[in-house]
């Protein structure tokens, strides 16, 4: 397995990923678990964000895509068109880099995949501060919170709730 920063050609690999980790149509105790996503994009969203942000990786076994991640710089944060989505990640007057997904196929994970993804960005990224965003509620992914907080040290920061979830924000600062 070899992680590389990830390239438009590599959207359409990671639009599979994804959809074997959607939560839609899975087994709710085992999402928790394993972690899922809520949103997939399509290949052209997975295209546009490997084009936006250079500090998106993937983990290749041979040509296969079996992990990912994808951010989206503070540039891009700072230009969300509505001001209290862009304020919500706002820290002192400046925007982080945003986690936004990081996903590994079930059969690669608790191999050290998703921790190799997290620990190039960590290692690449020049950022001095990044949050994530992840589910509380109404389903808690779990996985998530342990891997981001109990594995690796982000701090909650706070939980922002709308008309259909609750959101917990993790931020990591060098």
């Amino acid at each position: 397995m070899k992680i590389r920063r990830a390239l438009p050609s590599d959207a359409l690999q990671m639009h599979r990923v994804a959809t074997t980790l959607q939560l839609e149509g899975r087994d709710l105790q085992l999402a928790q678990e394993t972690g899922f996503f809520l949103f997939v994009g399509t290949p052209e969203h997975y295209r546009n964000t490997l084009t936006a942000s250079p500090y998106c990786w993937v983990a290749m076994d041979d040509e296969n895509c079996v992990g990912f991640l994808t951010t989206m710089t503070s540039g891009g944060v700072a230009k969300f068109p509505k001001p209290k989505s862009r304020e919500l990640f706002a820290k002192d007057g400046k925007y982080p880099l945003v986690l936004e997904q990081i996903g590994v196929l079930p059969d690669w994970q608790r191999r050290g995949v998703g921790q190799a993804l997290l620990d190039t960005l960590v290692q690449e990224c020049p950022e001095p501060r990044m949050v994530s965003t992840i589910i509380h509620q109404p389903v808690r992914n779990t996985r998530s919170i342990q891997f981001l907080v109990e594995k690796n040290g982000w701090k909650p920061w706070r939980e922002v709730r709308t008309e259909k979830r609750v959101w917990g924000f993790y931020e990591w600062e060098k």
